[in-house]
């Protein structure tokens, strides 16, 4: 074999391997490219998932202090009406005990007077104990009865 022979068949395979190359160097950059375009959706679906995310916890947070304010708005006059009855509470503690020292003065009216009454209060505890407070309300009694 001379070297002219050599040279034909080395141009001869550069030329037949050329299009493998050329197909395996295209398919790299394609592959390279794919990889870069799955990497780059990747990322804009988790940014997109994110910014959701944020959406609806934003909304939820949302719902919630709507659903906080009436709340808050209820607790405050519960409040309100809660100090309104113990002012009310207080001034009829008062009441009974100026009511309970009036009859305890005309109790001893009647003793010196040498009159026997016919009805004597009882002595009354007036804050129950934890147990004897009622969970349900109490039955509405006639006045005159």
């Amino acid at each position: 074999m001379n070297w002219e022979t050599i040279i034909g068949l080395i141009i001869t395979g550069a030329f037949a391997a050329a299009p493998g190359t050329i197909a395996y160097l295209n398919g790299k950059k394609r592959e390279a490219a794919d990889v870069a375009k799955t990497t780059a959706d990747t990322k804009k679906t988790e940014t997109e998932g994110k910014r959701i995310s944020a959406d609806y916890a934003d909304q939820i947070a949302q719902t919630a202090m709507s659903l906080i304010a009436p709340f808050e708005a209820s607790i405050s006059l519960m409040e309100k009406r809660q100090d309104y009855m113990q002012q009310v509470t207080a001034r009829y503690e008062e009441y009974v005990e100026y009511l309970l020292e009036g009859i305890d003065s005309l109790l001893k009216q009647f003793k010196i007077a040498g009159v026997d009454p016919c009805w004597k209060p009882e002595k009354m505890i007036i804050v129950p104990k934890p147990h004897d407070i009622p969970t349900q309300p109490l039955p509405k009694k006639d006045i005159l009865s």
